[in-house]
């Protein structure tokens, strides 16, 4: 057996109150150099208190073909098992596969994306507890370009699949698929809402209907709208909402309460003016009830990047969780955006009950992206997904987060100060930015920190003061922490 490698880097908490993270690895499967096998990692279903998780990559040990491996991954974040789907002249889907389900009798469900020539197949795999296969199923398919993204088991142990057919060469529908437990096909059905057409995430609802998150849109930047349907039993739409002003989504996911009420989080930016704060990215969640009624719809922009949704949880207090990734330009080019996972967490009104961010490399140009994760019986959170870096073996790699306990520990670790106490402008700011605070009863301390956790920038405030002005012209570009007396704020530094 081929020996793993971990890489383990520490994240580094900027304030004593931090929701504590258990585990934050990045994973390199195989240690051969060269050639390169970076992998990325899409899915996460529980397997005890271990998991399973899906991942794509070049195989080294089977001619270097992208293949689907997955891996069983122990409690300390250790991978101890693999299972490999591995055909010379296919390529898998990196983003489009692997989505692995837990089963009722203790299994598991996954989708396959093979393509040649871009001719498609998608493929159901059944593996048992023990990860065996147990068969594997092609479906048919009536055009080239059918791709799977989801697969769940429903209530009457049949599968529930959710993805998009392309039309044509500009226009997909939302495709929805049902079998039996066996994956003979019980009906499909492709919905169209015009344009590029995608579905994003599907749940059975307590009827035996299906929500469906997704999204529309057209190629052209900025014209994209996120989306949400009810379906009954037999795929028959009951009621959709088309979402947002015309702004361009960034990943539409849902999830259904225990009450049987729908919530639904997606990101979004207008990109009129990317130097106008007004303008940038801001995270939405909706809640409707069963006949789509919005009980209440509410926008959080303490994040004010590009942010982009990749799951949603309801906890068993009612709690709501998001999580997701944000971007920025970096300074070095448009195809260098530095990006970080963040969990957002609110209480069942949609009150807002903390934020954290979460980061394993923290140069310039690192991506640090959270694709799925799972609920553990003790509340935390397991992360799967993926950290690209010129810093680590292979230059992307596996990354496995684990949160601690988010029923009974407060998830703020990054204290941002609400809109009136710390205010930064510009912001992003590329040669110098004004920081505004209210009126010092006393002298005060500006401090800057980066990502690190490094001092950058010290100054003593005098007291009457409410005002400084701060040449970041020397900063390099990333994101800052800025701290006046015990208020704080995130800065955004651009190169130029």
């Amino acid at each position: 057996m081929q020996r793993i490698i971990i890489t383990l880097l520490l994240f580094i908490s900027f304030t004593s109150y931090s929701q504590t993270i258990e585990i934050n690895k990045a994973i390199a499967p195989y240690p051969y150099t060269p050639p390169s096998t970076p992998f990325i990692a899409n899915s996460i279903a529980a397997l005890g208190n271990d998991y399973v998780v899906g991942t794509v990559g070049y195989d080294t040990l089977n001619n270097n073909d992208q293949s689907v491996v997955y891996f069983k991954i122990d409690t300390l974040g250790n991978a101890t098992k693999k299972l490999i789907f591995s055909r010379s002249g296919y390529y898998h889907f990196t983003h489009y596969s692997t989505y692995i389900y837990s089963t009722q009798d203790g299994g598991y469900c996954t989708t396959l994306v093979r393509d040649t020539n871009y001719y498609n197949k998608s493929i159901i795999v059944r593996l048992n507890s023990n990860f065996d296969t147990l068969w594997t199923k092609v479906l048919p398919q009536e055009t080239q370009q059918e791709i799977l993204v989801q697969v769940i088991e429903a209530s009457d142990k049949g599968l529930v699949c959710l993805g998009y057919k392309l039309m044509s060469s500009t226009v997909s529908d939302i495709l929805i698929i049902k079998t039996d437990s066996l994956a003979n096909i019980l009906w499909k059905k492709n919905i169209s809402f015009g344009n590029f057409s995608k579905g994003f995430s599907i749940a059975e609802t307590p009827d035996k209907g299906f929500f469906i998150s997704g999204g529309r849109g057209s190629y052209a930047f900025g014209d994209s709208r996120p989306l949400v349907m009810k379906l009954d039993s037999i795929g028959n739409i009951k009621w959709y909402r088309i979402l947002g002003n015309n702004n361009r989504y960034q990943g539409v996911y849902s999830a259904v309460t225990p009450q049987g009420d729908y919530v639904v989080a997606y990101g979004y930016a207008t990109y009129t003016d990317p130097s106008d704060e007004a303008t940038l990215g801001r995270i939405n969640v909706i809640k409707f009830n069963p006949d789509g009624n919005t009980i209440w719809d509410k926008i959080y922009d303490t994040i004010k990047y590009n942010n982009s949704v990749s799951s949603i949880r309801i906890l068993p207090n009612n709690n709501i969780v998001v999580i997701g990734f944000y971007y920025f330009e970096n300074g070095t080019g448009n195809n260098n955006l530095y990006r970080q996972s963040f969990l957002l967490s609110l209480n069942a009104n949609g009150d807002s009950l903390g934020y954290k961010i979460f980061t394993n490399m923290n140069s310039v140009a690192d991506k640090n992206i959270i694709w799925d994760n799972v609920l553990n019986a003790d509340g935390s959170i397991t992360g799967i997904g993926q950290v690209e870096s010129w810093n680590i073996l292979h230059g992307c790699q596996i990354w496995l987060v684990k949160t601690g306990n988010l029923l009974t520990t407060d998830v703020r670790e990054d204290n941002y100060t609400p809109k009136g106490e710390l205010q930064i402008y510009p912001n992003p700011s590329t040669t110098q930015t004004t920081i505004t605070y209210p009126i010092a009863e006393k002298a005060l301390m500006l401090q800057i920190y980066n990502m690190l956790g490094q001092k950058v920038y010290e100054e003593k405030l005098p007291k009457g003061s409410s005002q400084a002005i701060i040449n970041t012209s020397g900063f390099k570009p990333g994101l800052y922490k800025v701290v006046v007396g015990e208020s704080s704020a995130l800065l955004m530094v651009n190169g130029y």
